[in-house]
């Protein structure tokens, strides 16, 4: 995945739709889940995360900036947080047609398996936007540090329990995300 995806994914709704589905659908296989997504809720969200863009460049930026991977993705995670798009979850059996697998074993499979149930949509977009910046990041080439996965299971819990609190701020969760990904740019400011 590369920056140039977001610009893709804000253009074109089928683009996106495409992507964030075949995500979880291989989630889903992984955890021996399927779900049925409730009709035009993800278009829904996209045209919502559109507007978010739009309005935070009209208001927040200089108008020769562009905004960066983490906030476009932010705006992108508070919007999939904001509308539900799953129906009814199941247990499902892939094992004729497996091709994706938990890396997870045993208890710690079971304690993943439970939070993609409980946790639905916030959960299942945490890690679909955490999974792309940490792609983006990881490949970086204008930091000094080096990259080290920065999400620890404690910080994905206590960032998933405030996507799930009453109202998520959009700013809150570009701000979470600029902490966890901040590293020393090549010369020298940081993100």
């Amino acid at each position: 995945m590369r920056a140039s995806t977001i610009d893709l994914w804000l253009e074109d709704y089928d683009e996106f739709n495409q992507d964030f589905r075949r995500n979880c659908f291989k989630l889903f296989q992984a955890f021996g889940l399927s779900a049925d997504f409730i009709p035009n809720a993800l278009k829904g969200v996209h045209q919502q995360w559109v507007d978010d863009h739009r309005d935070w460049m009209a208001n927040q930026v200089d108008k020769s900036e562009r905004l960066s991977h983490l906030k476009i993705i932010s705006l992108l995670l508070y919007n999939l947080c904001k509308i539900p798009f799953l129906g009814n979850m199941k247990n499902h059996d892939y094992s004729a047609s497996q091709e994706f697998f938990a890396k997870a074993t045993g208890e710690s499979y079971e304690k993943n398996r439970r939070d993609i149930i409980d946790g639905r949509e916030i959960v299942i977009s945490f890690d679909f936007c955490f999974m792309f910046l940490d792609a983006i990041e990881r490949n970086r080439r204008d930091r000094d540090d080096q990259y080290v996965m920065p999400l620890t299971e404690d910080m994905r819990h206590d960032f998933i329990v405030y996507l799930t609190s009453k109202e998520p701020e959009r700013e809150a969760v570009y701000l979470i995300f600029k902490a966890l990904f901040l590293r020393k740019m090549n010369k020298g400011s940081h993100n």
